[in-house]
């Protein structure tokens, strides 16, 4: 395994998801690798100090607050929806399409791909 991937495996221990099958590969890999081991105990102190925080109510619940903003925004979205002609031209595909073409340089290079 790589070092990235064993940072996975710190991660998942921390949070005591490993088998034990990954947990001894990832402590074979500690004793071999002295950037992971250094990586893996700063983890291990950092784990340990946020553990200690006191634990944060809010006050409020963020979704609660949020919910009726959406819901708000979804309902705009309806009426503009309804309002907008079916068959209103898309800038945005024509000048995709254009480009598709060989309109452009980047055109010619899609137009290139397999």
């Amino acid at each position: 395994m790589t070092c990235h991937e064993q940072v996975e495996l710190m991660q998942r221990y921390l949070d005591h998801d490993l088998s034990d099958t990954e947990e001894r590969e990832l402590k074979e890999h500690l004793v071999q690798c002295a950037e992971c081991s250094g990586l893996f105990d700063r983890l291990q102190r950092l784990d340990s100090e946020l553990s200690q925080l006191p634990k944060v109510t809010p006050a409020y619940s963020l979704v609660d607050a949020i919910m009726p903003q959406l819901a708000e925004l979804d309902r705009c979205r309806g009426r503009l929806r309804k309002r907008r002609p079916k068959n209103r031209p898309q800038p945005l595909l024509h000048a995709a399409s254009l480009g598709h073409a060989g309109f452009s340089p980047l055109g010619s290079w899609l137009a290139a791909l397999p």
